[in-house]
């Protein structure tokens, strides 16, 4: 900026530029360098001082410290001018006041100059303010008071700093020394031998004495002596001369890493195909990376034709542009920040990262080329830059250059080979270079199909067969393969578990998995598989999963002894009939019972000793009890289906090819008619360039982001939600209602104490969420007594009931003891209905949580808040394509017929925010479902305020008949005629597996990535392989099938992208958890939790009607 419109010229002459400070439009005033504010007007004539006190604190010392602490040219604030430009002045305010804005005294370490200056408009003389804020070198212009408060300003913006903020700007202005603070004790065998030598041959060359390898350290800052004659290594000497400065200083290696994802996809790039650390002092991490990068092949060598014959030759990048990048950010780096110095290698750009800011004399862009930037050399670590100079490397030149001229031959030599100059992008706490290779015009890329691509599913192609062109045709022979392999198989050795809708599960006889004789005797656990035909652009497949079959082996007879007739009845089995049968019980009589044989569709009488129960798990629970053994099946079953294990993904496809190889060889060939049929033992993989048939095709999307806090955004929630605060953090009071049994009572305070002050990285629920948390007393209530107590509460306080402030809660424990998880006569289902239909929000507590709250605080909090109307985050920018999600389900109680069903609908904004709940009061026949559906989109949709061609998405998980849609679609177009209406039917009960063979993966495919299978289908891995959250077991993917209707009933092509970055992005935001995700969105997500508990209440009996005060509030987390 020349020196004539620099702030400090417009400060001592501000009529020549009153067109500039009267510009219309903030936007075009306001930036890096320049300010405006209107004074605080007047309220009846007067402006109170407190108000003048609040300005200050808000408006001006924040603009003011934040051109002091980042502007070499400072900064000009104007008081008196509105948002639009008018100059509305400060006559209005009084001598004092105006005294108090000009006495700077609210702030310290500063250079600020205050004038009035008056401007004549209209034959009226009106007063403004000039604030001019002068680079603070070296300090920190702060507040005054207590706590010290601190900004930097960042274009028109006024960022708040951190404790680390301040720290690195104080080393970046040398208020502190990093280089010289004692780092740890001094010992002579810690000195690396090799850099010291060649250090002191530098510098005693010519000298005609000699000095000890302490004096000599001594001499040059690289130890010192402590008051007590200990000797210290200061923190440059630790990272010269130490053999190991990363025991002292964890962040002092340079970590090189590969990425085959071009750099736009840095935000979503898989995991890494290299990973090298180079570590040790500074000289060897520098002389190490020198030798890789020259002898290794880990960058690209080109081949273009010499016009004079032959080819040259070209590397990826210059050789002096990547070691001057990395060599910089050794020799520059802020070492006071706890991060390495990260190189990374896409197929397009190799990046540099190195903590701390550019140094420079005056201010450069945040992003910016050396094409038009010119760098002046300016040293972090002046001692540290004088002794790499000194050092000299194989070739006698310095270690390092000056910063100017180490980046003119980085510039230079990208010149020679085409390439574009460096890009710089910084911030106070890192540099960022970039170097583009600029690949895809620069080597030839190959079309061929990567058949060897590590990426793979649980899908074996069929071989010697056509599939018919005709549909019927088409189903009858995937009939005809699917029965050929089931009797193939069991006239093999394999017992078939169960044969429906084209999916075999079966064993091999006789194979168990151990267990203790009390157990055999009782259940069996039988390794078994998942056989189904699965069809992909006109080719079969054939998929193969690995599960556990739970076998019972109890005669009936013996069940009998513990599981009553009634219980029994209608249970599936197995049955001597015909060889062994499955069936179902339909009635028992004496020594006889009668059995409905699935494969002949008759009803058979059989000895009861001929018939083996299958017991659910339940049952087979009640038998070990009674007969004293102590055996937890759910958790074995668990571990034999690797459910337990963090390898799980690699041992599930394991044993897959392992038993694919085993049917290739004893199963396969099949005979159909006259053709003889087999399968291939490679699976069908995926390739970013897969057609569908010979490879999938997959891609990927990089990791949403949600936003906290003051547009504070991370794709981490804990971390975001810990660091930042709630997205809605606005002040507020909830009153929490506690009850718990006497013998809980202080467990009860301890925690609600925990909830207020938090621990760990939770820093309470007044930092993180702004609400407060107040209670009177604990509520003594015994479990058998909690209904009736909380009868009486209500009774006394009737306020309470339906209260749309939402500023109380009740905090209620229900012991677990005695009831089953979904038993709906346990208090827990009792009283949350109960206070649910009294409008009240309530939060259930167990006794884990009670006994001790650690790593539970921040997850219980948040569901409080949340239920209470406060919004934990959001996405930070609209989902693509979509104005409303609404998740639509219903609730079918099973035990008392299966005509019952509640239908209910849960919507999201654009933003994935949630809107409200709507339906799920009345219970009509399933038969009916039709017309309730659409009266219930009917009023779901009036609710919103829609365009007038809206996009709105209806999520299910449960598969929607053409009746269905076609009501749901006859609703939404009575509301909107003109709107486009997305019918996602989101299915997880599928058993397609994905997976990822690389050594660095979990074994399964990248969370984001998503492989498409036909026009209107795409699996997307939601859980899988991910920086955030390693899941046990093996992560199932998503399928997600799309129809899409527009105006005028016309049929859309789905963008599968869009479908999947809409899913991806709502699997963000499940407030009831602080994980950074789940596994489905929440519109199906939620739909799931309001089922779950809305079964519980049809159960009980009678209409469960939701207090309208709650529809707006996640009540069911």
């Amino acid at each position: 900026m020349g020196k004539r419109n620099s702030p400090r010229h417009i400060f001592d002459n501000p009529d020549q530029y009153l067109d500039f400070l009267t510009l219309p439009n903030d936007r075009d005033f306001e930036g890096q360098l320049f300010d405006r504010k209107e004074a605080p007007r007047a309220v009846n004539g007067v402006v109170r001082s407190q108000d003048i006190n609040t300005f200050k604190t808000d408006n001006i010392v924040p603009v003011l410290s934040g051109f002091a602490n980042q502007n070499h040219d400072g900064g000009l604030l104007v008081l008196g001018i509105a948002s639009n430009g008018q100059i509305v002045g400060i006559n209005h305010l009084n001598e004092n006041q105006i005294n108090s804005l000009a006495q700077i005294n609210y702030i310290v370490n500063h250079k600020v100059d205050f004038k009035i200056h008056e401007i004549e408009i209209n034959g009226t003389t009106l007063q403004i303010g000039l604030f001019y804020s002068g680079y603070a070198d070296k300090a920190i212009c702060e507040t005054a008071g207590s706590p010290k408060r601190a900004w930097r300003r960042s274009g028109l913006q006024n960022l708040e700093l951190t404790d680390i903020d301040i720290e690195s700007m104080k080393r970046d202005k040398g208020v502190v020394s990093f280089e010289r603070t004692n780092c740890s004790r001094f010992d002579e065998s810690d000195v690396d031998s090799d850099v010291y030598k060649e250090f002191a041959n530098t510098y005693l060359d010519s000298a005609s004495y000699t000095w000890s390898t302490t004096e000599l350290l001594k001499r040059f800052g690289g130890i010192t002596k402590m008051p007590n004659d200990e000797l210290w290594f200061t923190n440059s000497g630790a990272l010269f001369f130490s053999v190991n400065p990363e025991r002292d200083i964890p962040q002092a290696f340079i970590r090189l890493v590969r990425f085959d994802v071009p750099y736009s996809e840095h935000r979503n790039r898989p995991a890494p195909t290299y990973d090298k650390k180079f570590s040790g002092s500074i000289t060897k991490q520098i002389r190490d990376f020198r030798t890789f990068i020259l002898e290794s092949a880990f960058f690209e060598v080109y081949q273009r034709r010499n016009p004079s014959g032959g080819f040259i030759e070209e590397p990826e990048y210059p050789t002096i542009a990547i070691d001057e990048s990395v060599v910089n950010a050794v020799a520059h780096r802020d070492y006071g920040i706890g991060k390495p110095i990260f190189c990374y290698k896409y197929t397009d750009a190799f990046v540099v990262i190195s903590p701390g800011g550019i140094i420079q004399s005056v201010d450069v862009p945040e992003h910016f080329s050396l094409d038009n930037t010119h760098l002046e050399h300016h040293s972090r670590n002046p001692q540290l830059m004088e002794w790499l100079r000194s050092m000299k490397d194989a070739n006698g030149r310095a270690f390092v250059q000056a910063l100017q001229e180490g980046t003119k031959r980085m510039r230079e030599e990208m010149a020679k080979l085409g390439l574009q100059a460096p890009e710089y992008i910084t911030t106070p706490l890192e540099t960022r270079v970039i170097l583009y290779n600029n690949s895809a015009t620069r080597k030839e890329t190959s079309n061929e199909e990567n058949a060897d691509s590590p990426e793979f599913s649980n899908l074996y192609p069929f071989m010697g067969v056509s599939l018919e062109p005709d549909h019927d045709k088409r189903d009858h022979q995937k009939r005809e393969i699917i029965l050929a392999l089931k009797n193939k198989m069991a006239a093999s050795g394999w017992f078939i578990d169960r044969d429906s809708f084209g999916q075999i599960t079966a064993h091999r006889r006789g194979v168990a998995l151990p267990s203790v004789a009390a157990v055999s005797q009782i259940v069996q656990l039988f390794p078994a598989y998942i056989f189904q035909m699965k069809e992909y652009k006109d080719r079969l497949f054939l998929l193969v999963d690995y599960t556990v079959e739970v076998q019972t082996v109890l005669l009936l007879p013996k069940v009998l002894n513990y599981i009553s007739a009634e219980r029994v009845i209608n249970m599936r089995c197995i049955c001597q009939f015909q060889g062994w049968s499955h069936g179902k019980i339909v009635a028992i009589e004496n020594d006889y019972c009668r059995v409905f044989i699935f494969d002949t569709k008759t009803e058979e009488t059989l000895p009861i000793n001929k018939v083996i129960p299958k017991l659910p798990q339940e049952s087979i629970k009640q038998v070990f009890a009674a007969l004293g053994v102590q055996y937890d099946l759910p958790k074995e079953i668990k571990k034999a289906t690797f459910a337990t294990d963090k390898n799980a993904s690699r041992l599930r496809a394991d044993v897959t090819r392992n038993v694919i190889n085993d049917v290739f060889e004893n199963i396969f060939p099949l005979k159909i008619g006259s053709s003889a049929l087999t399968i291939s033992t490679e699976p069908l993989r995926m390739s970013p360039r897969g057609d569908g048939s010979n490879l999938l095709r997959v891609d990927g999307l990089k990791e949403p982001q949600v936003e906290f806090s003051k547009h504070k955004a991370s794709p981490d929630v804990r971390e975001g939600i810990t660091q930042y605060g709630s997205y809605d953090n606005s002040p507020k009071n909830i009153e929490i209602i506690p009850l718990c049994g006497s013998n809980f009572h202080s467990n009860m305070q301890a925690l609600i104490d925990r909830l207020r002050t938090g621990k760990f990285k939770f820093k309470g629920s007044e930092r993180t969420f702004g609400v407060k948390l107040t209670y009177n007393t604990v509520v003594n209530a015994d479990p058998q007594n909690l209904q009736n107590e909380i009868g009486r509460l209500l009774e006394q306080h009737p306020e309470w009931k339906g209260d749309n402030t939402l500023s109380r809660i009740f905090l209620v424990h229900c012991p677990e003891v005695g009831h089953s998880i979904d038993d709906e006569t346990s208090p827990y289902y009792v009283i949350k209905r109960m206070l649910l239909e009294a409008g009240i929000p309530c939060q259930m507590v167990d006794t884990p949580t009670l006994l001790n709250p650690d790593f539970k605080d921040l997850n219980l909090a948040l569901n409080i808040v949340a239920k209470c109307g406060q919004t934990p985050w959001v996405l930070p920018e609209s989902i693509p394509d979509c104005d409303f999600f609404i998740g639509l389900s219903y609730t079918q109680n099973y035990r008392k017929g299966s005509n019952r069903v509640m239908a209910f609908a849960n919507v999201f904004n654009e933003y994935g925010r949630w809107e409200f709940y709507s339906g799920g009061s009345e219970v009509f026949a399933f038969d009916d479902r039709v017309k309730h559906y659409e009266a219930l989109v009917k009023a779901t949709l009036s609710k919103l305020k829609l365009s007038e061609e809206p996009t709105i998405c209806f999520h299910y998980s449960a598969k929607f008949s053409r009746e269905d849609k076609a009501a749901i679609l006859k609703a939404a177009r009575s509301i909107r005629p003109n709107g486009t209406y997305v019918f996602v039917w989101i299915n997880s009960h599928h058993h397609v597996r994905l997976y990822d063979d690389r050594p660095e993966t979990t074994g399964s495919l990248t969370r984001g990535r998503y492989v498409i299978t036909r026009g209107n289908q795409i699996l997307l891995s939601t859980t899988g392989d991910n920086p955030y959250r390693r899941a046990l077991g093996t992560p199932k993917p998503l399928e997600l099938n799309i129809f899409i209707e527009a105006k005028n009933n016309m049929a859309k092509t789905p963008d599968l992208r869009v479908l999947a970055s809409q899913v991806l992005s709502l699997t963000k935001l499940n407030w009831a958890s602080t994980d950074s995700h789940c596994a489905e969105p929440i519109t199906t997500k939620y739909a799931g939790d309001i089922a779950y508990l809305t079964g519980a209440f049809m159960r009980q009996g009678g209409e469960f009607k939701l207090h309208p005060v709650l529809e707006r509030t996640p009540w069911f987390l």
